[in-house]
């Protein structure tokens, strides 16, 4: 009942093959599932969408907010933080997530 078929006990109409090599890791969103991006290309194409208009799938974002830079809340975005000093496990910031989340 159960197991792997012996040769010539399954008929396939097709049989298909599979080059590994030819595999690469990519990057796709929910959204846009068929707008994939090959890893090594992400960098490229952020900063080719990030000033084009929404109706060209881009992020309508002026160029320089690319070099601006955001300062974090001391104990935020730093490795070796305690999962105490993360957001979600401080009840008073708990307001700021959708009830979702919560």
């Amino acid at each position: 009942m159960f197991g792997v078929p012996k040769a010539g006990q399954i008929d396939y109409t097709k049989s298909l093959g599979l080059d590994l090599a030819t595999v690469a890791p990519s990057l796709a969103g929910p959204k846009r599932p068929q707008d994939r991006i090959e890893i090594g290309n992400v960098k490229k194409q952020f900063i080719s969408l990030f000033s084009k208009p929404v109706a060209e799938n881009g992020f309508n974002q002026p160029a320089s907010r690319l070099q601006q830079r955001f300062a974090l809340p001391r104990g935020h975005g730093q490795l070796g933080g305690k999962v105490k000093d993360a957001p979600i496990a401080r009840p008073e910031t708990w307001k700021r997530w959708p009830a979702t989340v919560r």
